[in-house]
């Protein structure tokens, strides 16, 4: 008799830029591997294994990584898995890359949830703070939840998409964005906060869980979004 061998359906790795499977814990101490093979393996700080993710304690917990080539995207697919804290009130960010200079830093591009729990994207064209996009609904606390923002420059347009669980909740314009995204500086990519060393006022720290954290330098369409969910939601009781 033949035997079938089932094979588990894998994620899109096409066009990866940076990857962190969190739930896989520490790479060594203190450092977390970057499993797109682009050797941007991050530095924890404070944030601790807490399966299937890390914990970060919305105060200053983070993981930097430093600038590099693969992660200076001019098109953008920002993606991963968020437990909110059920005490959540502030903005927190996933994934920020940008410089510490004052008033807030040399900015690229950044994905975060409001204090309102609203999924929202900020991109830069030029370095310059740019008021972010984002989506209406919000995402409920104490639930894994996955979340993924776009950006492209497309036919002179700057164009945004944000996802949650896999449905499309926002399209727009790129707000104050008019061209590629900017890349010029030297800003580290951080992981659970936007963090400016230069002015504490410009920091904002993720309160709850992380996981899956993944930059493509291609844009992925509505049905790869939500295969990559399918995919993966398993691991967080979805």
């Amino acid at each position: 008799m033949d035997l079938i061998k089932l094979t588990r359906p894998q994620i899109d790795t096409l066009g990866l830029a940076a990857y962190y499977k969190l739930w896989a814990g520490f790479k060594s101490a203190g450092t977390v591997f970057d499993y797109s093979l682009n050797g941007n393996d991050g530095i924890v700080t404070g944030a601790t294994p807490a399966y299937p993710g890390f914990l970060f304690d919305g105060v200053d917990d983070r993981i930097a990584i430093a600038d590099s080539d693969s992660i200076e995207v001019i098109a953008i697919t920002m993606i991963g898995w968020i437990k909110l804290d059920s005490t959540w009130s502030n903005v927190g960010y996933l994934i920020a890359k940008m410089d510490d200079v004052a008033m807030g830093g040399e900015l690229a591009y950044g994905l975060f949830v409001a204090g309102d729990k609203t999924l929202r994207t900020i991109i830069s064209s030029d370095g310059n703070i740019t008021t972010s996009e984002g989506s209406t609904s919000q995402i409920s606390e104490e639930k894994w939840h996955q979340v993924a923002g776009t950006y492209e420059f497309s036919n002179e347009l700057p164009v945004y998409k944000l996802y949650v669980d896999g449905v499309l909740v926002a399209s727009d314009g790129g707000g104050n964005a008019t061209g590629p995204i900017y890349n010029t500086g030297t800003g580290r990519l951080t992981l659970g906060a936007r963090f400016d060393a230069s002015d504490a006022g410009y920091s904002f720290f993720v309160n709850g869980f992380l996981d899956d954290l993944r930059i493509y330098n291609v844009i992925k369409n509505t049905a790869q979004i939500r295969s990559d969910f399918e995919i993966t939601r398993g691991r967080y009781g979805v």
